[in-house]
């Protein structure tokens, strides 16, 4: 018995269209990537009473560790209620409740991070 399996069209254009455009794609997003990385840095670098933290090695998320009293579940539920963004706790990724997961690879991060910097001024100082 043999089975075919195939790729629709439209998804197979646009595969090669990418492909072919791989160092833009590439280049763009590693741009972005650099930019919040900078911007991840001063936040983090400023907010050394909430956050202990280590540059990642490579990769556009980092995982560091909150120091605030509450649980990084606590603080995301609060996060998600009282300002509308998203934090991954630690316990999502069966490990502790003391870190949290931030990616800061897309275009909407810096105003993501703004949002971010300003419920915790709002709540912790």
């Amino acid at each position: 018995m043999h089975f075919n399996s195939f790729v629709g069209a439209p998804s197979e254009f646009l595969t090669t269209l990418a492909l072919r455009h791989t160092e833009q794609i590439l280049g763009r997003n590693l741009t972005i990537a650099k930019n919040n990385l900078a911007q991840l840095q001063r936040f983090l670098t400023q907010h050394t009473d909430l956050f202990s933290w280590h540059d990642p090695r490579g990769g556009a998320v980092t995982f560091p560790r909150w120091l605030g009293e509450e649980s990084t579940t606590v603080l995301s539920e609060r996060l998600l209620q009282e300002a509308g963004l998203l934090l991954a706790p630690s316990a999502y990724f069966a490990a502790d409740e003391r870190h949290v997961r931030i990616g800061f690879g897309t275009s909407t991060f810096p105003a993501s991070l703004a949002a971010f910097e300003e419920y915790l001024e709002s709540r912790h100082h």
